[in-house]
């Protein structure tokens, strides 16, 4: 299985949990996905993918302690030169945290010094169709 595979299927396990999750709790609210898509200067890949590394970094660490969380991944498209956040969430209060987390501004503050430019406003999508 390669990196994409296993990254698809995380995400569609985690989206199939959250809805069986939402049904045992009686909820009714679908799981939401959340895209944020900017492009960069081609010359800027490096820089872009470091600050989307979140692993042991302090907005990783404050995105995984936000509830609601399903899944969140980041990715670059090096040869359009986009970078993508998907994020998966509970429902569309516990999404919605994201425009507040400080850390997530002001790596948005740190991506756009560098020439990135984003999608605004940032949709927060309910699920319509799962597997």
């Amino acid at each position: 299985m390669n990196r994409r595979s296993a990254i698809t299927s995380t995400a569609l396990f985690a989206l199939g949990a959250a809805s069986l999750e939402s049904q045992a709790a009686g909820a009714t609210a679908a799981p939401v996905v959340r895209v944020s898509l900017g492009w960069y200067p081609p010359d800027r890949a490096n820089e872009v993918a470091a600050i989307l590394d979140y692993e042991g970094k302090p907005l990783g660490e404050a995105i995984k302690k936000l509830p609601g969380l399903i899944a969140y991944y980041s990715g670059l498209d090096r040869e359009h030169h986009a970078m993508t956040n998907v994020s998966l969430w509970k429902d569309l209060a516990t999404a919605q945290q994201m425009a507040t987390l400080q850390p997530m501004i002001d790596q948005g503050k740190a991506l756009a010094a560098i020439g990135v430019t984003f999608v605004r406003p940032i949709p927060n999508s309910e699920s319509v169709w799962m597997i």
